[in-house]
């Protein structure tokens, strides 16, 4: 079993907006040899920036369901190990953008959500901390594309 602490941050020309933000992942792990694979769930919270100036609310959230496999590299070392993972996700991302300040639209309430697929790669090093619990330290760089998906006003 594995939990993680996690921060997500965006690039990309459609959501140069978006603001990075933390979130979880716990993960349930087989590991018969070198190669282990993980199954489990994400979860990011993320703001906006336009938002954030207009002075309206927006709050956006990002949430996952994964295959990780992991290649432990070898380095003759009994507690520390390096790996390289990959991961595929199916991701959800669902949004509600309150709207104040006055004037045509104001106090209107904007939601959607949109579902996607995931790549990631990245690596990590882990350190045994004792002989049930590791420290797993790492970063990946992934690739999501959302398919199209409905907004609704709700007033």
């Amino acid at each position: 079993v594995q939990a993680s602490g996690l921060y997500a941050n965006f690039y990309g020309a459609n959501v140069d907006t978006l603001k990075a933000g933390p979130g979880v992942e716990l993960q349930l792990r087989y590991t018969p040899g070198a190669i282990s694979w993980g199954a489990g769930v994400q979860y990011t919270r993320h703001g906006d920036t336009t938002a954030d100036r207009d002075g309206h609310e927006a709050n956006i959230n990002l949430l996952g369901v994964f295959l990780e496999p992991r290649y432990v590299i070898d380095i003759n070392r009994a507690r520390v190990a390096p790996y390289a993972s990959g991961r595929f996700a199916v991701t959800r991302q669902n949004a509600r953008f309150r709207y104040t300040g006055g004037g045509s639209g104001s106090n209107e309430v904007l939601t959607y959500g949109l579902t996607g697929v995931t790549l990631n790669g990245g690596g990590a090093v882990l350190a045994r901390v004792t002989n049930r619990v590791n420290l797993d330290v790492g970063a990946t760089l992934g690739y999501t594309r959302f398919g199209s998906g409905e907004a609704t006003i709700v007033e």
